[in-house]
């Protein structure tokens, strides 16, 4: 078929795809950090982070969500190069 035509395809896919994820994107309510309990059907999980707390460079190395971030992050960079 040719590149110029699978990335047409692709490309067109893409646009589908994410235009119909994000119609399914709802604001959440204006208060939403500030309420005491998370509204109905929603779970308010504590994250093993605390949020606006500064950690040293250890205690980051310490984390889940460092290596969670890390991981990520190599997986993109292998997909964009």
């Amino acid at each position: 078929m040719g590149e110029q035509k699978t990335f047409m395809v692709l490309s067109g896919l893409f646009l589908v795809v994410c235009t119909i994820g994000g119609l399914m994107i709802k604001n959440p309510p204006e208060n939403y950090e500030n309420m005491k309990s998370a509204p109905s059907g929603a779970s308010k999980q504590q994250s093993p982070v605390p949020t606006g707390v500064e950690l040293s460079p250890k205690q980051v190395l310490a984390t889940p969500s460092y290596y969670l971030i890390t991981l990520a992050m190599a997986l993109a960079a292998w997909a964009a190069l």
